[in-house]
């Protein structure tokens, strides 16, 4: 029966039905040809004629004449039963056939079809009349109320055009059938191929499947023929993560072949299948393109067994990272002194042999100085071990400091320190050398508690013209040590070769002190006769010199002064006002500044400073600016007082909110306590900040109210305070540490929860996905919304510990209602942005994934658009990561953000959610019911499932479910659940058909 009704013919029988409705219409309408009337027109022009003859006769008087014209007239015609002439007396004077039994007298003598009478006249006068009687017409015999005339015209026009066009259908049909096109002995040779082969028309119709194909993606090649290719949900791996075309299209456009394309297409299932595509346009004989041909070489199961080996070869490269750590680690054990953390004696003749082999000596211009606390046995003796090792790691901390990286710093002996300089004149070594026993001399009171002075002698040595070793370098500034220490000690004193070779003896003075307010004399001050050989050592004996001072840094704390701070400022607002950036200036007063300098003296207020400044510019990034504030007329307080406040420039920012972590970052650093005297000061300071470009718009006023702001924050009390000079940016400040207060505390004490919220498919109402939100009822965080929770916990670093304990929840939890016999297709869950530019992070997620006993495509993961992905190349290759395990992408909040478009085009996802803010007018903005059409329509064309949120009125649901949208989720189908009702949830509504629980508490039905 099947066979006998196939679409030809139920066509064929729809066209033949409406021909003959059109013929009724034409019937009713009068637009046909009326066989009656043609008919009665007929028998009146008989009756016409007859009674013309029998007129002529009946005034003659021809008896025999008329009888015989009536029976001729009666003979001859079939439709006519009998005739007779009637006087007009009523006398029948001839007749023909049985008149009396077939005439019937018309009412008002008025004729009718089948009786017809015409009067004979004599003159003006009435003769008679002819009277005759016809058959019935033929066109008013009747078939169930239909015309029997009217029937057959319509059954010969019925039949004649199912005939026609069935032919014609079979004949347009077979030219229109994709599966036609390609005969059984082709689509048979293609099916025994291994690899899939589709054969495309111009318009990309799938002409042809074969079997390898459709297996792959678990479908069968009749239902794919006809098919638009672009119909199915394909996902491009592009080569070098640049979007490109899709390889069928490519050759068909180019006019060129196309090989070895990675492409990957998500199955019914939710699976991912990957292919490698090569494809090629089909030509007629006469060159005319007719469409494509397209391999598809399965890589599914070699994609995964290369992601497993890649795994592993990260799992390998970090356990490697970690024992190239651990070796360098034990390396640096091993070359460096375990108290000051400078380099042993004998890692430091290694690295500088190194240094001065042939190969390297020649951009080189070393210098050595030898460093040796002055009468450091009387520290130990007096102040204890203990007391002597603080000394001997704050020094080390100096020259450390002081030199930096590129130089080498050695713990030469107990209290002996060596160092090797590089690219240093002996000018700027003797520098370097004062300044070092400046600050070793002025942080004596930190390390010891009874104001006892710490001194080095310092002897300076430059590399002698002749080839030398380290240990001639290292030699000579250990004798210019000797020569200081001889001297008087807490001195530099320089090798002075020339003095050497002059074998002379200078005068011997009274000790140098080690000031820098003595003027620099490079003149002879002591000598040294050495007794261990019996040679003359003649060593130069020098003042301290003077340390160079310019005008960009102030000579206490060396950070840049107000002038230079001031035009970093202008550059920055330049710069920041092109770019569409923020800069900030923060004015910082040390609280605690007044108090220490009363109790332990100015010389201690003055490290104080100087310790704060060098907080600062460890707390902060190298592109921002601290600069110690002091005198003019900027700051009305007095000089001392002035030392105590700091500018802070903080640049190229595009939040505010950014601020607040660095004055968070600052207060940390500052707390720390500082030893005076053997005794712990706390400082506290206050904070001011000011913010371009809403505060002010040149350099001055941007500092000016800075300043403000400090002063209105220190008068609000309490330690570490701090104030913008907004008052919202204040409400915004300390809301965003109290949030973060309650994020560390729910943390420490397990209080963070996950909610479920269904999501139902708009066609079935099945349940399609629930999706796991973050939820913490602490009392800090009650009632903050999750948005600021999130952003917060993402500036804080927190966002990881979070993020990896809600997925390994969720789906824990997915795994538990499996278990439990719901039928829970997929679990959505967050994922920030900040966790996809971590390694590491990205390798713990995907083991979650890959360590649950669940199929990967029954988790989803959100990314929100709005999010600022600061790499989204390396995002989109993340993302792919997941997505080729199984794993589904969905785009949340879509069109709330600028990038909408470009995370399309860098990455493609499996779902789009369109933000709420488009659904909650929809009904009466025209604008947003738009919006929605288009984005759904462009999304489908896309292969992309369209979720709308934010669902909460029936007006809504039937708004999206008419713009064409896939799913719907919102407080009209349930709001957010605990774990324990949602599993109540899914056993009252998600196995039942086509229910969800409304907002107002009625059971509703989604039609």
């Amino acid at each position: 029966m099947s066979k006998l009704f196939t679409p030809t013919f139920r066509i064929s029988i729809g066209l033949a039905a409406l021909t003959v409705s059109l013929a009724l219409c034409g019937y009713v309408f009068g637009l046909m040809p009326d066989e009656s009337k043609a008919e009665l027109d007929a028998r009146t022009r008989i009756a016409e004629a007859l009674a013309v003859q029998l007129s002529t006769a009946a005034f003659r008087n021809d008896i025999v004449g008329l009888q015989e014209t009536i029976s001729s007239a009666e003979g001859r015609n079939s439709a006519v039963l009998s005739i007779a002439l009637r006087r007009a007396n009523g006398e029948v004077l001839i007749t023909s056939g049985d008149h009396a039994l077939h005439w019937v007298e018309p009412h008002e003598s008025r004729s009718t079809p089948t009786h017809l009478q015409v009067p004979l006249l004599n003159g003006d006068v009435p003769w008679g009349k002819v009277e005759i009687a016809f058959r019935p017409l033929s066109s008013s015999e009747e078939i169930a109320g239909v015309p029997k005339t009217l029937g057959g015209f319509i059954a010969f026009f019925g039949g004649l055009g199912f005939a026609g066009y069935y032919f014609v259908l079979r004949r347009a049909l077979r030219e229109l059938d994709p599966s036609s096109v390609i005969p059984a002995r082709v689509q048979a040779a293609f099916d025994t191929l291994a690899e899939g082969v589709l054969i495309l028309d111009e318009r990309e119709r799938i002409l042809l499947a074969n079997d390898s194909f459709a297996e792959a993606i678990n479908e069968t090649p009749k239902s794919l023929i006809g098919s638009t290719i672009g119909d199915l949900k394909w996902r491009q791996w592009s080569r070098n993560n640049e979007t490109a075309d899709y390889p069928w299209r490519v050759a068909l456009r180019d006019q060129k072949s196309v090989t070895a394309v990675p492409v990957a297409l998500r199955v019914a299932c939710g699976e991912i299948r990957s292919f490698m595509v090569n494809a090629t346009r089909i030509e007629d004989g006469k060159g005319n393109v007719s469409g494509t041909i397209a391999t598809f070489d399965d890589v599914t199961v070699l994609e995964r067994k290369n992601e497993d080996l890649n795994q592993a070869v990260r799992k390998l490269e970090a356990t490697e990272k970690e024992i190239s750590r651990q070796n360098l680690h034990l390396l640096y054990l091993a070359s460096r002194d375990p108290l000051s953390g400078c380099m042993n004696r004998r890692a430091f003749f290694a690295e500088l042999e190194a240094r001065l082999e042939p190969g390297n000596r020649e951009h080189q211009s070393p210098s050595c100085l030898m460093v040796d606390l002055d009468h450091f046995k009387s520290i130990n003796d007096r102040f204890g071990h203990t007391a002597g090792d603080e000394v001997i790691a704050g020094v080390a901390g100096i020259l450390k400091s002081s030199c930096g990286e590129r130089n080498l710093v050695a713990r030469y002996g107990g209290e002996e320190f060596c160092v090797a300089l590089f690219g240093l004149t002996e000018d700027e070594a003797i520098q370097l050398a004062e300044r070092i026993r400046q600050d070793v001399e002025s942080r004596s009171e930190e390390w010891l508690a009874t104001g006892e002075r710490v001194t080095a002698s310092i002897g300076v040595a430059m590399p002698p013209d002749d080839p030398f070793t380290s240990l001639d370098l290292v030699n000579r500034a250990d004798q210019a040590l000797y020569a200081a220490k001889e001297a008087g000690r807490n001195r530099v004193v320089c090798w002075d070769e020339a003095a050497l070779e002059s074998k002379t003896t200078p005068t011997k003075q009274s000790p140098l002190r080690g000031s820098t307010d003595v003027a620099y004399k490079a003149a002879l001050d002591a000598s040294h006769m050495s007794e261990t050989n019996g040679t003359q050592d003649t060593t130069q004996i020098l003042e301290p010199p003077q340390p160079r001072s310019t005008s960009d840094n102030d000579p206490l704390t060396r950070l840049p002064t107000r002038v230079i701070f001031m035009d970093r400022v202008s550059q920055s607002m330049a710069r920041a006002k092109r770019n569409r950036q923020v800069v900030a200036v923060l004015h910082v007063s040390v609280d605690s500044f007044g108090r220490v300098a009363e109790v332990f003296g100015d010389a201690a207020g003055h490290r104080l400073i100087t310790t704060v400044g060098q907080r600062l510019s460890a707390v902060l990034r190298r592109s921002d600016t601290v600069s110690l504030v002091g005198g003019g007329d900027r700051v009305p307080m007095i000089t001392q007082l002035a030392r105590e406040k700091f500018a802070i420039e903080v640049s190229d920012i595009d939040e505010i909110d950014t601020v607040v972590w660095i004055v968070k970052r600052i207060f940390e650093s500052i707390s720390r306590p500082i030893t005076m005297d053997n005794e712990e000061v706390y400082l506290h300071c206050s904070i001011g900040i000011s913010v371009y470009p809403n505060d002010a718009g040149d350099a001055e006023s941007l500092v000016r109210n800075a300043i403000v702001a400090e002063r209105h924050a220190r008068e609000s009390g309490g330690d570490n305070t701090h104030a913008f000079f907004s008052e919202e940016m204040n409400e915004r400040s300390r809301r965003h540490l109290m949030v973060e207060a309650g994020i560390r505390h729910a943390l420490e004490h397990d209080e963070f929860t996950l909610h479920y919220q269904p999501i139902v498919d708009l066609r079935t109402g099945r349940l399609t996905a629930t999706e796991a939100l973050l939820r913490c009822e602490n009392q800090i965080l009650r009632g903050t919304p999750v948005g600021m929770l999130i952003a917060t916990a993402e500036q804080t670093g927190s966002m990881h510990r979070i993020g990896e304990w809600a997925l390994r929840t969720a789906v824990s939890q997915l795994k538990e209602w499996i278990d439990n016999g719901h039928d829970v297709p997929k679990m959505s869950v967050n994922i920030s942005a900040i966790q996809l530019r971590e390694s590491e992070t990205i390798e713990r997620l995907m083991q979650i994934v890959t360590e649950m006993d669940l199929a990967p495509q029954k988790i989803e993961l959100e990314i929100t658009e709005t999010t600022i992905l600061h790499d989204i190349d390396a995002a989109s290759l993340t993302l792919k990561r997941f997505q080729k395990l199984g794993v589904q992408i969905a785009l949340d909040d879509f069109g709330t953000g600028q990038s909408s478009l470009a995370y399309l085009r860098h990455f493609r996802p499996d779902t789009l959610k369109i933000d709420r803010s488009f659904i909650h007018e929809i009904d009466t903005r025209h604008a947003d019911e738009t919006l929605v059409s288009a984005v759904t329509a462009m999304s489908h064309r896309l292969g992309l499932r369209v979720v709308a949120e934010g669902v909460e009125t029936p007006i809504q649901l039937n708004c999206v479910r008419a713009l064409g949208c896939d799913e719907v989720q919102g407080f009209l189908i349930a709001e957010p659940m605990s774990a324990t009702v949602m599993s109540e949830w899914l056993t009252q509504f998600a196995d039942k058909d086509i229910l969800f629980e409304s907002s107002d508490g009625l059971r509703r039905q989604v039609a």
